[in-house]
């Protein structure tokens, strides 16, 4: 079933102790993971299709566009479809979606509304738009359109879920296990429910009853990174730190991208004594965190060159040199008048060994700006490329003096041998061997 993006609940610990509030939310289950909210994420935009094949043409080509990447052409079909038709509350619902993926939270709720008065008996159509509010921080909101849901439909699963999670967020942890139960006679294979369930009884402090909610969603799916995680954060509460560290390994192996599960191991390395470990886990967080920083950045200005700009720098530092590029190419696309964006793509081209694009891109860089170090990488990529004079003459400009220079004289003096010209010869490579006396050649790449 496919997620929900970009809604997470969060609920710090009530534990008491400071070493337990370091540790994130014992992690109400990511609410799309197994809620069947799938319909709002899929291409047609729709639960159901619709009747009408003009209706239903609309939510197809919006879903079409949105999956290219065209989220603006994608509202443009759907608010042109409900100019049309504005009493169909489908086209309303799909606006909705898309506006609250782009992070338009005023239209997303007007649009959600305008669908409910649409619609008002639609128990799926109120969950969403509640399950949305709650996402968006507006709890009240969401406890009444969730009631409504479960008043519509009182058997309807993933609403009497959604309906828990804002109970645990609001601490109301009894009346969501009531909830939970609900839930969970009607459909006992539901998983999220089981850690959602477990994460209540946590914050009771019924801790082994907690353990074996975790334990029976993972019989159903060994996968489910929730109860894995959740099971670390009780162990680390009973401060038992080895089957914590345990646990949090498992989080990590079926997902390294997320840092709170370093942190986490981190926490427990240090209960245990393990610093190193604790000390490589803390790096490993802290560079995911830059990561997702930069993410966020670009997600936000995707129109800013400096944003490309400095994940394309960590990406090449990392050796990740496809995806820096792509970055790079971003960066000169946007800001094509910035020699700083054309030397960062130069460098990503020395990276991948594509000596005639470095010497074009530092060409462009001295043309906006003469600065030594595009003729330092245009010197490299010359002698790369056997154009032994031309990276000289660059290196001379950049002021070098180091054994990439070296090499270059002694390139020139055996290109001065094969001429016979023996005084020049040696003249250069006692240079070499003045800058460097261990110096030897590389392969060109001709």
């Amino acid at each position: 079933m496919a997620r929900w993006a970009g809604l997470a609940v969060a609920v710090c610990l009530c534990g008491c102790g400071s070493e337990t509030e370091s540790l994130e939310s014992a992690g109400i289950s990511t609410p799309a993971a197994a809620s069947t909210a799938g319909d709002q994420a899929s291409p047609q935009f729709s639960a159901k299709r619709s009747s009408d094949p003009a209706i239903q043409a609309l939510l197809d080509e919006a879903g079409r566009l949105n999956g290219l990447g065209q989220q603006a052409r994608a509202l443009g079909v759907l608010s042109r479809g409900i100019a049309d038709f504005p009493e169909v509350a489908a086209l309303w619902r799909a606006r909705a979606i898309l506006n609250s993926r782009g992070g338009d939270a005023a239209s997303a709720l007007t649009d959600y509304m305008q669908a409910i008065r649409l619609s008002p008996n639609d128990a799926t159509l109120h969950d969403e738009a509640g399950f949305w509010m709650f996402g968006a921080g507006r709890q009240q909101e969401a406890l009444k359109y969730l009631s409504r849901a479960v008043e519509l439909e009182p058997q309807f699963t993933r609403a009497l879920n959604h309906l828990a999670l804002v109970r645990v967020a609001r601490g109301e942890h009894s009346q969501a296990i009531e909830l939970l139960d609900k839930a969970l006679l009607a459909d006992a294979t539901l998983v999220d429910a089981r850690i959602n369930r477990g994460f209540a009884l946590y914050q009771l402090g019924k801790f082994d009853e907690a353990l074996q909610e975790y334990d029976r969603a993972l019989e159903r799916d060994e996968k489910a990174i929730n109860a894995w995680n959740n099971k670390g954060l009780v162990f680390f509460q009973q401060q038992r730190y080895n089957d914590a560290a345990g646990a949090f390994t498992k989080c990590i192996l079926l997902n390294k991208q997320n840092p709170k599960y370093y942190e986490h191991r981190r926490l427990s390395y240090e209960k245990l004594g393990m610093h190193a470990e604790a000390q490589l886990d803390a790096r490993r967080a802290n560079d995911l965190l830059r990561t997702q920083a930069l993410n966020l950045e670009i997600a936000r200005r995707p129109d800013r060159a400096a944003g490309y700009l400095a994940r394309g720098r960590k990406l090449l530092a990392e050796n990740k040199t496809e995806e820096a590029l792509r970055d790079f190419e971003n960066a000169v696309r946007l800001e094509p008048g910035s020699w700083t964006m054309w030397m960062a793509r130069a460098e990503a081209w020395f990276a991948k060994a594509e000596y005639e694009r470095v010497v074009s891109d530092c060409d462009r860089v001295l043309e906006l700006h003469p600065h030594y170090a595009a003729w330092s990488l245009r010197g490299d990529a010359c002698l790369k490329l056997g154009r032994t004079d031309a990276a000289l003459e660059d290196f001379a400009r950049a002021k070098r003096l180091d054994p990439g220079v070296a090499e270059a004289y002694l390139r020139k003096a055996e290109e001065l041998e094969a001429l016979g010209q023996a005084d020049e010869a040696n003249d250069f490579r006692r240079r070499a061997t003045e800058l460097h006396p261990d110096v030897k050649l590389t392969p060109s790449a001709n």
